[in-house]
């Protein structure tokens, strides 16, 4: 019999690094160590201020972790530098497991050998492109990057976001 998984609930206000291209986040009010038994980065689900979210617990180097909030996550909050934000988390059980959206699933039926390419590449790598599909609002959009992403790696060739995948 599998054990419940414990959901965090806290409110934290919204922070943001020092520096140019800071990004905001909130620090996770517990011991990552202690509950999840990695100083590492931990997948987790969940949502804030009642919008869901599939993020990471990121160490700060200092023993603390923080999840990072997007702008597009902060629009569609309505938060702002020092909101007091309402976060509910439990560990993400299955972190490699994606969603493909229905655009990128057609065009892999068109090219068995992307598929492939794709599957090699790593969570990471994989999460950034179906991110990058699933942020367009149009569904015009959505198939025009599923049918570029479909183009880069049928050519063997996966370079998305700058960064060179597996071939």
């Amino acid at each position: 019999m599998s054990r419940p998984v414990k959901t965090y609930h806290f409110k934290a206000p919204l922070m943001r690094r020092e520096g140019k291209g800071g990004w905001y986040y909130v620090l996770f009010p517990y011991d990552v160590a202690l509950e999840f038994g990695t100083r590492g980065a931990v997948r987790v689900l969940g949502t804030f201020n009642g919008i869901p979210m599939d993020r990471a617990l990121i160490p700060g180097g200092d023993g603390t972790h923080h999840i990072v909030i997007s702008g597009e996550m902060r629009r569609r909050a309505g938060l702002r530098l020092g909101s007091e934000v309402s976060i509910d988390i439990r560990i993400n059980e299955e972190p490699d497991s994606f969603a493909l959206p229905e655009e990128l699933a057609e065009a892999f039926e068109l090219e068995p050998f992307a598929r492939a390419v794709f599957e090699k590449q790593t969570p990471g790598y994989k999460r950034g492109i179906l991110h990058w599909i699933n942020a367009a609002k149009r569904p015009e959009t959505r198939a025009q990057r599923a049918a570029e992403i479909l183009k880069r790696l049928s050519t063997g060739n996966p370079v998305f976001g700058g960064r060179q995948g597996k071939d």
